[in-house]
């Protein structure tokens, strides 16, 4: 691609090189110009807003600390505005636009200028920073980063710090990769490695770096941008396409995704696939699969067979050769020895027959790990039954059970508000009892101090149960579902704020419930079954269970919108909010409930038998 082949009205914001590259084929696209697009949800659009008032908040405290430029409220010229701001030097801007460069345009939320003096050109060089009204990291990476405070928010007084597990969420990176390369281009960079900031809601200005490692973020948007914008080319020439619609997780949100998923649904696409990546649907492309039907005809015994030989040349190439001359001996085929003929053995090739036994169009597929899981799972989509599978090569999974059973879930949004349970236990008939739900909570967000004696609280209660269990020579388990990523996560996050409140545990002892026999991640039983559901999350697998939630809207990112309502931060029904919450987390409880007692049956034989997907053919 070369500028040249661009019409020069053509530009990408930062967000043009994020997630789908067919999202931005379709915004130029003028065949569905005029098709009905997706509105943003509630969700969505209170997400927003959110964000809006942080981000004025933010700058608020930054126009209160220091000298700053703020063209929020400039109505016109802009971007000269900005210029003429970076011309001087003026150490904080606020609500820039950076000039069209390169097709490149953008709108960092502050730059910041770096150092005290104008570089060896003559100009001031500057480093972006974006607000963003969450937490700067995902996952569980324990490491400390790179922080400035708001009354210093420069680069060079930046202290290594603790903010939180998890790394750098990549979006975040990404945007500010484009805004690194815009300033590069208008000579404005400083001469340091790559770098920019994230304000996040805890305050902090996380800096991070852009140029690290092979799969960096600049690396990243630069191969991303050719390759959109390639694609766009091609559409408008009228060439064989370059995207295709493939379903990921960010589609929900997408104003296209009626119509990509609608074309998805008619050709019966693998991305519609539980475990089914955009890595995964590359990897079968290639092979020439794109469909559920041709997914399910491949032969999950070569896919474990190449997988396992896993060398080069790929075992598909070893069958091509030995396809062309099936009398060829095995020791004979490229770059074999006595080691690689041992590990054909083991995989159980001893001939060239037994080579040549194998599925060509499944060794056609370059080799991934999951490629044989994929497979099962398209055959368990075309079987169209309500019921999962486990694993070939697997026996049926053990649910534990115990005297004494509590499931347990958190609600959060930047504390943890909520801390629900719902407690069973044995009757001496062998049966369990019809429960009950406990809930430490609170919606008053005046008082600081509140999620660490609810903390405490339930800490208490939970270890109560505990001892009284073992007092009386019973057993006790807890339940959850994704606890790895939820409430392990925020419950040691909650420790942290609260290490001041008696009986909040610390990071190490829940660390140590988290390890602990009698803790119980439903997920980690359920999430390696074979589901004939798209998504495995509790609110899709546990419908299966024949559970459905008191709320028709009930979900992750609406009860977010819930809980502001709940404490008054948004206008609404306050009270009628906060039983929304506590109902909608006991159905959460209560679903890890039922939905274990489910798989129990299944596993037993009790209405439903769990089989292996092995009985299952193409």
């Amino acid at each position: 691609m070369s500028n040249s082949q661009l019409r020069s009205t053509d530009k990408g914001d930062a967000r043009f090189v994020i997630g789908c590259a067919h999202r931005e084929v379709n915004n130029r696209n003028p065949a569905i110009d005029a098709s009905k697009r997706r509105e943003p949800s509630e969700q969505l659009l209170h997400l927003f807003e959110q964000g809006q008032i942080f981000e004025s908040q933010v700058f608020a405290e930054l126009e209160r600390l220091h000298k700053v430029s703020s063209l929020r409220k400039q109505d016109d010229d802009v971007e000269g505005a900005t210029m003429r701001a970076m011309e001087r030097g003026d150490r904080i801007i606020i609500g820039p636009t950076l000039p069209t460069i390169n097709h490149r345009s953008g709108r960092p939320d502050i730059l910041i200028r770096f150092g005290e003096e104008k570089m060896r050109h003559g100009k001031w060089a500057y480093i972006p920073v974006d607000v963003k009204n969450s937490k700067p990291l995902e996952g569980n990476a324990d490491e400390k980063w790179a922080v400035s405070p708001l009354d210093a928010p420069w680069l060079e007084n930046r202290e290594r710090k603790d903010i939180g597990l998890g790394s750098p969420k990549p979006e975040h990176s990404l945007q500010l990769a484009h805004y690194w390369m815009m300033l590069i281009d208008l000579d404005y960079a400083p001469d340091i490695a790559p770098v920019g900031g994230i304000i996040d809601k805890d305050l902090n200005l996380t800096w991070r770096g852009l140029d690290d490692g092979e799969q960096s973020p600049l690396k990243i948007i630069e191969r991303e941008w050719k390759k959109r914008w390639n694609a766009i080319i091609a559409m408008r020439d009228d060439l064989d396409a370059c995207t295709r619609p493939v379903y990921r997780p960010e589609c929900r949100d997408c104003v296209w995704h009626d119509i990509c998923e609608t074309e998805l649904v008619r050709e019966r696409h693998v991305s519609l696939l539980s475990g089914v990546t955009v890595t995964h649907v590359g990897k079968m492309e290639e092979g020439g699969i794109t469909t559920t039907p041709q997914l399910a005809a491949l032969d999950p015994r070569s896919a474990i067979a190449a997988n396992k030989w896993g060398l080069m040349p790929s075992l598909g190439e070893l069958f091509d050769i030995a396809t062309e001359d099936p009398s060829i001996e095995l020791s004979m085929l490229p770059k074999m020895s006595d080691k690689r003929l041992d590990k054909l053995e083991a995989i159980g090739i001893n001939t060239t027959a037994d080579l040549l036994s194998y599925d060509q169009a499944t060794l056609a597929v370059p080799t991934y790990k999951l490629l044989a899981d994929n497979i099962d799972a398209a055959r368990v989509d075309m079987h169209a039954g309500k019921y999962p599978f486990y694993p070939r090569g697997q026996n049926a999974p053990l649910i534990p059970r115990a005297d004494i059973e509590i499931d347990f879930d958190v609600e959060n949004d930047d504390v943890v508000y909520l801390f629900g349970a719902y407690i069973t236990r044995k009757q001496p008939d062998g049966s369990y009892d019809k429960g009950e739900y406990i809930s430490f909570h609170f919606f008053n967000r005046d008082d600081l101090t509140e999620e660490g004696r609810q903390f405490a609280a339930f800490w208490a209660w939970l270890h109560q149960q505990f001892d009284e269990a073992a007092a009386n020579g019973k057993t006790a388990n807890v339940y959850c579902y994704s606890g790895k990523i939820a409430e392990l996560p925020r419950m040691r996050e909650a420790s942290k704020r609260n290490e001041d409140v008696p009986g909040v545990p610390t990071p190490e002892e829940i660390n140590e419930l988290g390890a602990a026999a009698h803790w119980v991640d439903l997920y980690e039983i359920s999430k390696p079954l074979l589901w004939p559901t798209r998504r495995t999350g509790l609110k899709d697998v546990a419908k299966l269970a024949g559970f459905s939630w008191d709320a028709s809207d009930a979900g992750g990112g609406n009860s977010i919108v819930w809980y502001q309502t709940a404490c008054g931060i948004i206008p609404g029904d306050a009270t009628g909010m906060q039983q929304k919450l506590l109902t909608y987390n006991e159905d959460d409880v209560k679903a890890t409930l039922a939905l274990r007692n489910w798989l129990a049956d299944g596993v037993a034989g009790n209405g439903w038998t769990l089989e292996s997907v092995e009985t299952l053919s193409n």
